[in-house]
C-alpha cells in the first residue's frame, strides 16, 4: 500500500484521502444525488429571476478593466445596485435570458439578436409589459466618445428619473 501512494500524486493532482478502515461512502448516494440536482437547479433558476437587470456586450468576458469601470459607472448614476445585474457577452445570448427581467441594456456597435432587431439606439423600447430594453453603442465607442456618451445619458435620465 505504501509504495502505491508514493506514485498516486505522479498520476492523480486532486487531494486523496486514503481510509485505513473500510468505510461505506456510497450509502444513500442515490437518494441524495436528485435532491442536490434539483437544489441546484432551483438555485440557479431563483438566480435567474433575483436578477432584473440584463446587461449585453459585445466585448468578451470578463471585460477589461477600463470598461469594467465604465459600466459600473453608467450603472450608479442610475442607481441600479451592481448585485441586480446579470452581465452577459451578446454572443452567449439566449432568448430565455430575456424572461422576467426588468431592464435589458445591450451595448453593441454592430448587430444584435433578431429579438431586438426593432431597437433604434438609444431610445428605450418595451419588450414586453414587464420589461424594457434599451440599445447603445459600445462600451469602447463610449469611452472613446463623449457624444455617444451623452445621447446615452440623455437615455437614461428620462428613463430613470
Amino acid at each position: 500500500m505504501k509504495e502505491d501512494s508514493f506514485f498516486l500524486p505522479l498520476f492523480i493532482k486532486e487531494t486523496l484521502y486514503l481510509f485505513h478502515k473500510e468505510a461505506n461512502i456510497y450509502a444513500n448516494v442515490s437518494e441524495e444525488v436528485p435532491t442536490l440536482l434539483a437544489s441546484e437547479s432551483n438555485l440557479q433558476e431563483q438566480t435567474m429571476q433575483n436578477l432584473p437587470f440584463l446587461v449585453l456586450h459585445e466585448e468578451a468576458m470578463p471585460l477589461p478593466p477600463p470598461l469594467e469601470e465604465l459600466l459600473g459607472n453608467i450603472l450608479k448614476a442610475i442607481r441600479i445596485p451592481l448585485n441586480q445585474i446579470e452581465k452577459r457577452s451578446l454572443g452567449d445570448f439566449q432568448p430565455i435570458m430575456a424572461k422576467e427581467r426588468t431592464f435589458i441594456l445591450i451595448f453593441s456597435s454592430s448587430s444584435i439578436p433578431k429579438l431586438f432587431s426593432s431597437l433604434e439606439k438609444n431610445k428605450t423600447r418595451a419588450l414586453t409589459q414587464d420589461t424594457q430594453v434599451l440599445f447603445s453603442d459600445a462600451l469602447a465607442e463610449l469611452s472613446n466618445d463623449k457624444t455617444k456618451k451623452m445621447a446615452l445619458w440623455t437615455e437614461l435620465k428620462r428613463v430613470f428619473t
